[in-house]
């Protein structure tokens, strides 16, 4: 039990995405507000070409961890 825990705190620290993701929609939402509060020209500051790219992005790197 002390491993697993250790683990899965290791991979939080590392950034890692937990095994347990939210359903994609509740995602995109959370990202939707992100990225509204964060503004469209520190969005594109950051070599994005938009909002929808941003969290399309975003969503694509969540996914792709296991």
């Amino acid at each position: 039990m002390a491993r697993k825990l250790t683990v899965a705190i290791w991979h939080v620290l590392q950034g890692h995405a937990i095994g347990a993701l939210e359903p994609v929609d509740r995602l995109y939402l959370k990202l939707f507000k992100l990225a509204t509060e964060v503004g469209v020209s520190a969005i594109t500051a950051h070599a994005y070409e938009s909002k929808e790219a941003f969290i399309q992005k975003k969503l694509h790197l969540l996914r792709s961890y296991p």
